[in-house]
């Protein structure tokens, strides 16, 4: 970022194609170089990695078109940015899932265990239901957000990836606590499949 300060008075031989500013703090006087830097350059695209920064400068340089991203950044994830929107949607399917979190059980399952009678002592089992059951809508939303657009494309799919590895654990602890509770849980989705 220190090296923006001299980019007005560059002039660089060719045109430039893509401008890559990394920097730990994205502050009101970061965003404004960018914006002098880009100004004076006049790349195809401009890309920010940062680190931490406040969320209304952030909202500023993507309103201005700059594609931002925090880090901590994969090596995949870099590429599919610097290769632009175009490749970005091709590269969401390269994205390595943390493992594979199929879902135990179905809506229905999990509404049933919901709706257990308030008259047993814990009710730990329904509030682990019900957030399965949300974890599980958050799932598909992150997946029908991915498929609005290569730009958020990654993003949504590592909500999605995020929220089932979530979901998993919420699952394992709805187990343990109906077995505590003497509580039959349903065929878990994949046993019964």
């Amino acid at each position: 970022l220190d090296e923006l300060d001299a980019v007005p008075a560059l002039q660089p031989p060719k045109a430039i194609d893509l401008l890559i500013v990394h920097t730990a703090s994205l502050m009101p006087e970061s965003a404004h170089r960018v914006m002098v830097a880009a100004s004076a350059l006049k790349p195809g695209r401009v890309v920010v990695l940062y680190g931490f920064g406040a969320q209304g400068v952030v909202d500023s340089l993507y309103a201005a078109g700059v594609t931002i991203r925090r880090e901590p950044i994969s090596d995949r994830e870099l590429d599919a940015v610097i290769a632009g929107p175009a490749l970005q949607a091709a590269a969401v399917s390269a994205v390595p899932l943390w493992g594979d979190h199929p879902r135990r059980y179905d809506d229905d399952a999990l509404l049933a265990l919901a709706a257990i009678s308030p008259t047993i002592a814990c009710e730990c089992p329904r509030h682990l239901a019900e957030i399965v059951l949300q974890l599980s809508s958050f799932e598909r939303y992150s997946a029908e957000c991915a498929d609005r657009g290569p730009a958020d494309a990654l993003l949504h799919q590592h909500l999605r990836n995020v929220t089932a590895a979530a979901r998993s654990l919420f699952e394992s602890a709805l187990e343990r606590v109906a077995m505590a509770e003497g509580l039959n849980l349903p065929m878990p989705a994949a046993a019964s499949g």
